[in-house]
């Protein structure tokens, strides 16, 4: 072999040997110098200083069991007077949910069932500490249905029936339970949160008029200096259902969310921006139920005494946040009656250009494909198209050869 030839390819192996050491030296340093920079940044973030606010030793005051405490949520309000109620510590409960703390009376003395229970706890903030808060989140106990305010605003639904109570006496609930609900949430809208003082008023319903236990714990509410997330919103379970009438119509939502929804909904005419919802706009809580042996929830509710053929602006939002889902638009019937469209469910996408004008639609799945795909995908095969959640929808099995009536 040629002597020079040799000592070039030597030179190279020991040049590539020696920039082979040089950048897994640069790599190891550079991973190093990153790591430090890395723990740098950690070290420098704000690290979250939670006020607490309540815990299962908090002091609550609450109205003499089968009273009424006004009209509405007024008596979550700072200016309510509640001198009167009575005062308790920790868990409350009464009948058949076991030992706790404070005894609540099932029964009036009359002997007639108590459908409702109702519990306020004030608390002071201060204005320098407002400035920090970017978040509330909590933990609570309860059976059979809650609904918790802030300020007279609702921060957290659980097992409330769909549209809410008409009044503080009602009883009802979205889902049958064997056993008491516990559930944490989070929330961002601090728009009921003020200097001074602060009132948390919980409601508590039975789930009839038969019911005779009752049981509320608030492990945990607290205030948190971080930003909390905004959820994101799945809208492809989301159907438009026709109700009885031209005047009302139903929110189906199904979702593999296990939080609680409202939705917002206001008249085409008077929404211009995102502000005219609190304005103009109206409310109405979802009732929830979980699809047996599945993770999948169906949110429903039903807004009546809607304006014959006038156009409506909607939306999902999650209780106690900022950010809903995207807006969605309806028009209601016709007084002089409905114009729809039939077709097989499967071709709704194909069709969706020539429904525009209908009232709503009339579609069908084959009764034991429906179980199927509720079994796998709750129903979301047939709910995904858009203009399901435009135009109202009538569900029917053809099978059966006739229409609803």
């Amino acid at each position: 072999m040629d002597i020079n030839r040799y000592k070039r390819i030597k030179n190279l192996i020991i040049y590539f040997i020696f920039i082979s050491l040089f950048l897994i030296s640069f790599l190891i340093l550079l991973n190093e110098r990153l790591d430090i920079l890395d723990k740098l940044a950690r070290s420098m973030e704000k690290p979250d200083e939670v006020i607490k606010i309540i815990d299962q030793n908090t002091e609550w005051s609450y109205i003499k069991e089968g009273e009424n405490p006004g009209v509405g949520n007024v008596w979550s309000i700072d200016k309510y007077d509640a001198e009167s109620w009575k005062k308790g510590y920790g868990d409350f409960g009464g009948g058949n949910v076991g030992e706790t703390i404070s005894r609540l009376k099932v029964k009036t003395e009359d002997g007639k069932n108590i459908p409702s229970y109702f519990f306020r706890h004030e608390f002071n903030m201060g204005e320098e500490t407002l400035e920090t808060i970017k978040g509330i989140k909590g933990k609570i106990e309860y059976d059979a249905a809650v609904i918790v305010y802030l300020n007279e605003s609702i921060i957290f639904a659980g097992n409330v029936p769909q549209g809410g109570y008409s009044s503080n006496l009602d009883v009802g609930v979205s889902e049958h339970m064997e056993e008491n609900s516990i559930s944490s949430f989070e929330i961002n809208d601090l728009s009921s949160l003020k200097a001074g003082k602060n009132i948390i008023g919980v409601e508590i319903h039975q789930k009839s008029m038969e019911s005779n236990d009752v049981y509320f714990n608030f492990h945990e509410l607290k205030l948190s200096t971080n930003e909390l997330e905004n959820v994101s919103y799945n809208m492809d379970g989301l159907l438009l259902e026709q109700g009885n009438t031209n005047e009302d119509v139903f929110i189906n939502w199904i979702t593999d969310s296990s939080d609680f929804y409202i939705v917002e909904y206001i008249e085409e005419s008077k929404y211009k921006r995102e502000m005219d919802l609190a304005k103009h706009g109206k409310t109405i809580l979802m009732g929830r139920k979980k699809l047996k042996d599945t993770n999948i929830y169906v949110n429903k509710a039903q807004i009546t005494r809607l304006k014959n053929n006038t156009k409506y602006m909607y939306r999902i939002l999650k209780i106690g946040n900022i950010k809903g889902s995207k807006m969605y638009s309806f028009t209601s019937g016709k007084r002089n009656g409905f114009s729809f469209f039939l077709l097989e469910g499967p071709l709704i996408d194909q069709f969706s250009d020539n429904l525009e004008e209908v009232d709503f639609i009339i579609t069908s799945i084959d009764k034991k494909e429906k179980q199927n795909i509720k079994t796998d995908q709750a129903f979301m095969i047939f709910r995904k198209p858009e203009i399901l959640k435009q135009t109202p929808t009538v569900n029917v099995n053809l099978n059966l050869g006739h229409l609803p009536e």
